[in-house]
């Protein structure tokens, strides 16, 4: 089961699962809100947000040898640090969408001798978007500078490699 989110001539299948992890991350359920019926954020937005944080995983330097993709991140043991960080950073763009919503629509008024600020939460919103940002730069450079230091210690099969082991009687 998976989200489908169309992006340019590309079509990519965000697994259902990281949707639910981003929606559990920002607590965006219709039990939880209380304000209105139904959540806040749809499939498709969580999707188009997670695919747009693979995007920037995949094209930050330091660059990696092989591109991010979805069946890396949900079937290989490696990628299960990255997949947390990508849907967290998912949720965090989201909370940035939630920011600039209510940052246009905060409008105080006042109702008898009460002063209302409903959307003022915007605040608190952008304090959780910059720690979630931050920790998610954090982990990916110190992610993709092991990975670039652990395949500088591998041996590479190239060309040359090869004229040597033929020289030497294939050995």
């Amino acid at each position: 089961m998976s989200t489908t989110v169309s992006q340019a001539d590309f079509s990519y299948n965000v697994p259902t699962k990281m949707v639910q992890q981003v929606r559990l991350f920002i607590q965006d359920y219709v039990q939880t809100n209380e304000l209105f019926d139904g959540q806040e954020v749809t499939d498709e937005t969580l999707a188009r947000y997670i695919v747009d944080t693979l995007d920037d995983w995949n094209s930050t330097p330091p660059m990696l040898s092989y591109m991010l993709d979805f069946s890396m991140l949900m079937t290989t043991p490696k990628f299960q640090g990255p997949r947390r960080w990508i849907a967290d950073m998912a949720a965090g763009r989201v909370l940035r969408m939630l920011i600039i919503k209510r940052a246009k629509q905060d409008i105080p008024f006042t109702a008898g001798n009460v002063n209302v600020q409903p959307n003022a939460v915007w605040r608190n919103l952008e304090a959780i978007y910059q720690t979630i940002k931050a920790e998610y730069d954090s982990n990916k450079m110190q992610f993709k500078t092991a990975e670039n230091m652990s395949g500088a210690y591998t041996v590479s099969h190239t060309e040359m490699w090869d004229g040597m082991v033929n020289d030497i009687d294939g050995y």
